[in-house]
Order: structure tokens, then sequence, then C-alpha cells
């Protein structure tokens, strides 16, 4: 009896400590956002250009075709989910992983910031319709990849510590398992994309 109440509690205990790494990465994400919205609206977006393909800081993939929308999509959700995913391996990754969140807040931030001031009501409309929805979804994905990482990294840290908390191949796998239904989340996120930015060719722009 008394043993199922230390375990009962053990797993309250680790629950709440999830919520608490997810809600502080969720805040960590939303400085990022707001960082990168400062950066557009003090005019440093020319200064930011160069890490346009991996930050997402222009608009340009709007007018490609639907393929190449869907690449560069897919391109600037995945080299961030693949550093939380490996350095997830890594025992001292955590920074890595924390920077992984916020470069992307920041170039999400300055997008959708640069949309408003340079188009004013037709590029607010253009971050709700194609920006927002989409980038929710990735957002999303990075978070939770990122908290599971974290833990994972942390867990490897601590092995050093003591044999005891070495994790074993089913961590492993539970880990690669997690990561696989979030591609899979991501993937899905990007038809969602496309057939958001096919309704507004067709209906708003034609």
């Amino acid at each position: 009896m008394v043993k199922s109440n230390l375990v009962a509690k053990r797993r309250s205990i680790f629950r709440s400590i999830h919520i608490t790494l997810f809600h502080g990465l969720v805040l960590w994400m939303g400085f990022g956002l707001l960082f990168g919205a400062v950066c557009a609206k003090m005019g440093w977006q020319s200064g930011m250009e160069q890490f346009s393909a991996l930050l997402e800081t222009n608009a340009s993939r709007f007018s490609l075709p639907w393929y190449q929308s869907a690449g560069w999509y897919l391109l600037t959700w995945l080299l961030f989910f693949a550093v939380t995913f490996f350095c997830g391996f890594w025992a001292i990754g955590q920074p890595v992983i924390l920077a992984a969140v916020l470069c992307k807040g920041i170039g999400l931030g300055s997008l959708i910031c640069s949309l408003c001031l340079q188009q004013g009501w037709s590029g607010a409309g253009q971050a709700l319709l194609l920006v927002i929805p989409s980038g929710l979804v990735g957002m999303f994905v990075l978070l939770i990849s990122a908290k599971e990482a974290l833990r994972f990294s942390t867990l490897l840290l601590k092995a050093f510590q003591t044999e005891e908390l070495r994790p074993q191949m089913t961590h492993v796998r539970l880990y690669c398992l997690k990561h696989g239904l979030l591609l899979g989340i991501l993937l899905a996120g990007a038809l969602v994309d496309q057939g958001i930015l096919c309704c507004y060719r067709f209906f708003i722009v034609s």
C-alpha cells in the first residue's frame, strides 16, 4: 500500500514537471516571437535576411508552385526539428535545443510583423490565413520535440553521475517513436498549409 502510494506520488511529480517544462518552452517561444516582431518593427529585418531560409523571415514561398512552397515549409521546420531530435542524444545539448526554439520564434515573429508593416491590412490577412495556422502546427511539433529532447538529454547527463539512471533501449525506442509521430503531424501540417494556400489563391487572389 505504501509502495503504491509512493509510485503514484512520483508519477504525479513527473507529470507536473512535464507540464511546467512545456509551459516554460511556450513562454520561451513567445519571447522569440516578440523579439522577432520588435526586430522587424525597428527596421532590423535587413540584417536578418541572410537567415531567411532558416528563420522563415520572408513570404516569398507564397508565390511559388505548391510543391516548392510545401518543400520550403518542410525545410524550415525540419531543420529545427532535426536539431532538437539529435540534440536529445547529447548530454549537454540543452542550450542548443533552447536556441533552436528561440530562433524559430524570432523568425515567425519577424515574418508576421513584416507582413503587417509592409502590406498593411492585406499583410495582416496573409499572416492570419497563411502563416499562423501552419505556424501553430509547426510550433506545437517543435515544442513537444524540444520538451522530449530536453528530458532525454538531461537523463543522459544524469547517467554520468549514476549508472542506475542510464537510459535503456526502451527509452530510446520510445523517444524515436514519439518523434516519428511528431514528424507525421508536421507532414500533415504541410498538407494543411498547402490546402489553405490553394484556397487563398483560388478565392482571394484570383
